[in-house]
């Protein structure tokens, strides 16, 4: 040991930057609100279980318990915002309802200046 400070990981600890979200938050958002923006990053394209929320809120340093995160991705899925389903262990899994590609986009874009020019 040479005396200079060592930065020490424990090997599979290191989190990657693409593990998190990476969103804007306001002040005043709710759970749901929250976790809909988790989902409408690319992060939420991933399959994703209650403890991959929590540990994504816990990294914006918002604590919740487990059942009100649990409810709040229930509601969402209700809504259609969010796809939820078994994974293969059992435990259910959340997925973005819509993946947003720039053909699609551009294509409704057509739609919508001929819908506002009267027809």
């Amino acid at each position: 040991m040479t005396g200079e400070p060592q930065e020490v990981q424990a090997e599979g600890t290191a989190q990657a930057p693409s593990e998190f979200p990476v969103v804007n938050l306001e002040k005043g958002d709710s759970l749901a609100e929250v976790v809909g923006k988790f989902f409408t990053s690319p992060w939420g394209r991933d399959k994703r279980k209650l403890s991959d929320v929590r540990e994504a809120l816990q990294s914006y340093g918002l604590n919740y318990p487990k059942q009100s995160v649990a409810v709040a991705l229930l509601r969402l899925a209700k809504t259609t915002k969010l796809r939820r389903f078994k994974a293969e262990d059992g435990e259910y899994v959340y997925t973005s309802a819509t993946t947003f590609t720039p053909a699609v986009q551009g294509r409704g874009e057509g739609v919508q200046s001929e819908l506002a020019s009267g027809l």
